[in-house]
């Protein structure tokens, strides 16, 4: 959970909060989907699971959209770099 707090509060810390805020709706997805099938088949265990489910959802998002956006913003900056040095 500490992944997904870290990367989920650094990614809406520059301004896409949409990215961040989409790793929500995957946990509430996931949430719902155990709600709708481990629960009726494993009970108690099925509720137990919910939040660990939950949350490998949101990591399986969040981790590759903040690589992506790490790339995207080196690369702004490289050609901010670049164009500055040309002025």
């Amino acid at each position: 959970m500490g992944i997904l707090v870290i990367l989920r509060y650094s990614i809406q810390g520059l301004g896409y909060s949409n990215l961040s805020m989409m790793s929500g709706v995957m946990e509430m997805i996931a949430r719902c989907g155990v709600n709708f099938w481990l629960v009726p088949a494993l009970a108690w265990i099925g509720v137990c699971y919910a939040d660990l489910i939950a949350w490998i959802m949101a990591d399986l998002f969040i981790v590759p959209a903040f690589f992506w956006l790490l790339r995207r913003l080196k690369t702004k900056i490289a050609m901010e770099t670049e164009a500055n040095k040309e002025n």
